[in-house]
């Protein structure tokens, strides 16, 4: 017998949104989250809808790495319309002939050649790391033959994946009208492309040695976020990120650190100053990380009991915890739980002491925090006609049934002939 009893809800009620840290950012728009879960910390017009500029990269590469990864060995040639410029002008006044995703001077490149031929993990660094225009280009007219394509299939493995306010119309972030997310979704898909070990290797990567190609020599990129590289804004906590920055955009930051078993990941929207995204981000890390665990007993074994009633039993089955039902959590992420009984009673009778379920704990997304195995307190009998039912029940269930009442009807039938023989003798 299996069953599920909800008993109660504890801690929090906020859900997945604590109390936040007394913070003035500089950032319009700002989100801290923790990266397993999806636990906000700390937001600041976190479900505003802005411009991301380049950490737009880290959805194109997330998308690159889900669905071609195991082609980045392949040689990407790069085309003239993957490095065609447009003045901006003309972008902003006739979209349609001249798409967002064409580059424009001042915009950050790896300054490809027509024809030249690089590996495309090597134009992924160059995305990453230095925030080349020109490799996004070349990277997606390779895997999807156009840029138009790219867009339309990285946009709709977003919104398959949930992320119902962010549409992207080039895959480097330049700036389109259109081309819109929130600190709160960009938050999310930077969690998720950081589970991509490959993409960790390259944000977190100080400097890369991109090997000479067909027409270009050997080069050294150098990692452009300020948190990874050494200085005034190192973060030694920080496992890595991507910058941004367009005028309309401001100065913009998503980025990852990890302390004491945690990973938490910022995303900054609308900073004045390049400098301030660095600083916002290293203030919220380390108000985060600075937080002591709190350790907290919901239920006692000594205490607390369970029961339940059992269809055909003389009595209700009492049950208690093995030891003390504790949760664990950081204040900022104080979670809201229900704690719900599992109960596993497979037959009848039971015994004192055996184990009858357990007791378990949830929080509002259904992720199992922690638990105690729960046993019976007291011995629980079948009734009579309990024992009746199931008596016949396994009769009519067994293979050796049918055999049985056919030896028992065989052998009665023998029985029978048998006293009749020795009545005709008697007369």
């Amino acid at each position: 017998m299996k069953g599920l009893y909800f008993l109660l809800a504890l801690l929090g009620s906020a859900g997945l949104q604590a109390a936040q840290f007394p913070i003035s950012l500089r950032a319009e728009a700002a989100v801290l989250i923790n990266a397993e879960t999806g636990t906000i910390l700390f937001e600041k017009n976190h479900n505003e809808v802005r411009y991301p500029a380049s950490i737009t990269k880290i959805a194109t590469a997330w998308y690159i790495l889900e669905k071609f990864g195991h082609r980045l060995d392949e040689l990407v040639t790069t085309t003239k319309e993957a490095i065609a410029y447009c003045p901006v002008h003309l972008k902003r006044s006739n979209s349609e002939k001249f798409p967002s995703h064409r580059l424009e001077h001042g915009a950050t490149l790896m300054h490809l050649m027509p024809q030249e031929m690089l590996p495309a993990r090597v134009l992924m660094y160059g995305l990453l790391l230095i925030s080349a225009n020109d490799a996004a280009n070349a990277l997606v007219e390779h895997f999807c033959g156009t840029n138009e394509k790219f867009m339309a299939d990285l946009n709709q493995f977003l919104h398959e994946k949930g992320f119902k306010n962010t549409t992207f119309n080039n895959p480097h972030g330049l700036h389109h009208e259109q081309h819109k997310t929130t600190a709160l979704e960009m938050a999310k898909i930077t969690s998720m492309a950081f589970r991509n070990p490959l993409f960790r290797e390259i944000v977190s990567t100080q400097t890369y040695e991109k090997p000479a190609s067909n027409l270009q020599p050997a080069v050294t990129l150098r990692q452009f976020n300020r948190l990874i590289m050494p200085g005034k804004y190192h973060y030694s906590k920080a496992i890595g990120g991507k910058t941004g920055h367009t005028a309309r955009a401001g100065f913009t930051l998503a980025a990852a650190a990890e302390h004491g078993g945690r990973t938490l990941v910022v995303v900054l929207l609308g900073c004045k100053e390049a400098d301030d995204r660095y600083r916002d981000a290293k203030i919220l890390f380390e108000a985060a990380f600075n937080e002591k665990k709190v350790i907290r007993t919901l239920l006692t074994a000594e205490h607390d009991r369970f029961q339940l009633p059992i269809k055909g039993a003389k009595q209700s089955l009492q049950a208690k915890m093995a030891a003390d039902l504790k949760i664990g959590y950081y204040p900022a992420e104080e979670p809201q739980l229900k704690s719900v009984v599992e109960w596993v009673v497979s037959q009848l009778p039971i015994e004192e002491g055996q184990a009858v379920g357990q007791l378990v704990l949830y929080d509002n997304e259904g992720r199992r925090l922690a638990y105690q195995p729960l046993v019976a307190l007291n011995r629980v009998e079948a009734t009579f006609w309990k024992h009746c039912t199931t008596f016949f029940r396994r009769c009519a269930t067994s293979k050796r049934t049918v055999p049985l009442l056919v030896m028992m009807f065989s052998i009665s039938l023998t029985s029978l002939g048998i006293l009749r023989v020795f009545k005709k003798r008697q007369l």
